[in-house]
């Protein structure tokens, strides 16, 4: 199955893989939150993340473009599509205007929603889907999840009725 990696990039980078599971489904299979205290380390992740997912076909990356080479050329060695965004792109396809602004508002909404599409993808994948959390989702996760739910929305892979919460209406 086609997988998807959605990167958080920060001091803490969040990081959640999707799977897609089929046409029109598409579901998170794993999350986590992870210190990345040097550039090497942040390199091995990305390496090891990827590795860890051999049919990864795209990676989608938020935050500092040169942190986030270090993922473009790591995906793109074995094939895959790499991508950035901006939290504005992705807050604008997912939240309504009023939850985007300040950006404490937009980070509660954003664990708040990552929660809502944890819970969704077990209903649709079952077992496949992400374990249970063993701690608060935090808001770089919460993020990664997020932006991993856009790239499936702009790949195609879901369609905006299929989200389990309200989308904007014009997306922008």
């Amino acid at each position: 199955m086609e997988t998807l990696v959605a990167v958080d990039l920060g001091l803490r980078t969040g990081i959640c893989v999707w799977r897609r599971g089929g046409p029109g489904s598409a579901f998170v299979v794993s999350y986590r939150s992870t210190h990345v205290g040097s550039r090497r380390a942040l390199k091995s992740l990305a390496r090891g993340v990827i590795a860890q997912h051999p049919m990864v076909v795209a990676v989608v990356v938020e935050g500092d473009r040169q942190m986030g080479e270090m993922w473009h050329r790591t995906a793109n060695r074995q094939g895959a599509r790499a991508l950035d965004v901006s939290p504005e792109r992705w807050r604008s396809v997912l939240f309504q205007p009023r939850e985007r602004q300040p950006a404490a508002t937009a980070k509660a909404i954003a664990v708040q929603r990552a929660d809502e599409v944890i819970r969704w993808s077990r209903t649709i994948a079952g077992r496949d889907a992400a374990a249970n959390p063993t701690g608060p989702l935090r808001h770089d996760t919460a993020d990664a999840v997020m932006i991993g739910l856009w790239a499936c929305l702009e790949l195609g892979w879901l369609e905006p009725r299929e989200v389990p919460f309200p989308l904007p209406r014009t997306g922008g």
